[in-house]
């Protein structure tokens, strides 16, 4: 004689089949997860190309947020040490599994040195260029990829704001909207330190550079132009002379507000270099001696 109520029914045949049935379900769609996730490990569509010079904190923020930044495209972390020394780096590395490519340079080359050393380990179609101390927000990577999809467009920029903490502006506003020249063929960023919610800053634009912190291209572009130009040792201004190469190949230099990080200014240079700044009159004297002809004045179209 049964009793209701005290203990497990017996589960009838059909239940049986129905509940096994489920599970075998279950297993085949993780399989089939497992299995779309190492074809993305093996087949990335964009590689970020991260080099960093001491600054282990901020390299560490950094990489934490690009999986999110990515969303689900298919990527490859490419992690540069710049020489670091003491050994920082290679601890770095040590926190890091197998899926992240290691890259070591005993000697620092600058920025624009390891931002090449890295863009050469990968081979995704795309290349994303990140300084360590730029946190990418989430979806913003694959904003850029979408960029992509127009093949007139060669570089994708960020809408960057300042991050917290950082000396050189108020937080969660512009540092970065797209680089333009003023009359005096001077280079700027436009928008710096207005509102992030400006209709302004919020328009998405062909400019005629964009800030190599955080930036997307095709690796065919990188290549056929041979990346960033090592004329400008620590950094800056190799980004700007980047972006007119590109336009000289007929592709559009954009900057999209969809794509969003925030930049701890100057962290790369103050905690891992431990200097004030890099040598910007030397620098730009050489980017107008090398694309002086390719120089106008073009702020008139965005104010």
């Amino acid at each position: 004689m049964s009793k209701k109520g005290h203990g497990k029914q017996p589960e009838t045949s059909s239940k049986k089949q129905s509940s096994a049935a489920s599970q075998k379900g279950k297993r085949a769609r993780k399989r089939k997860s497992e299995k779309q996730l190492k074809s993305q490990s093996i087949r990335p569509l964009v590689d970020i190309v991260l080099p960093f010079y001491g600054e282990i904190g901020l390299a560490r923020q950094t990489i934490a947020h690009v999986p999110e930044a990515c969303g689900d495209i298919p990527y490859q972390l490419i992690l540069v040490d710049n020489g670091t020394p003491n050994n920082l780096g290679r601890e770095l590395f040590a926190e890091l599994d197998n899926s992240v490519i290691k890259h070591w340079l005993k000697i620092n080359q600058g920025y624009p040195g390891g931002v090449n050393a890295g863009a050469h380990r990968g081979s995704a179609p795309l290349i994303f260029v990140l300084t360590s101390d730029v946190f990418m927000e989430p979806g913003s990577i694959a904003e850029a990829v979408k960029e992509m999809d127009d093949p007139e467009i060669g570089v994708v920029g960020c809408k960057l704001l300042f991050s917290e903490g950082t000396p050189h502006g108020q937080f969660d506003t512009v540092q970065h909207a797209g680089i333009c020249f003023n009359l005096a063929a001077k280079p700027f960023h436009i928008f710096m330190s207005w509102s992030k919610d400006h209709p302004k800053v919020n328009q998405r634009r062909e400019m005629a550079a964009v800030t190599g912190a955080a930036l997307l291209t095709r690796r065919n572009l990188f290549m056929k132009t041979g990346g960033f130009s090592m004329e400008y040792g620590g950094g800056t201004f190799e980004d700007m002379e980047y972006c007119f190469a590109i336009r000289l190949l007929g592709k559009k230099v954009i900057y999209s507000p969809k794509v969003v990080g925030y930049h701890y200014v100057g962290g790369s240079i103050i905690q891992g270099a431990h200097k004030s700044g890099f040598n910007l009159t030397r620098n730009e004297a050489v980017f107008r001696s090398r694309v002086s002809g390719a120089i106008a004045w073009d702020e008139w179209r965005y104010w």
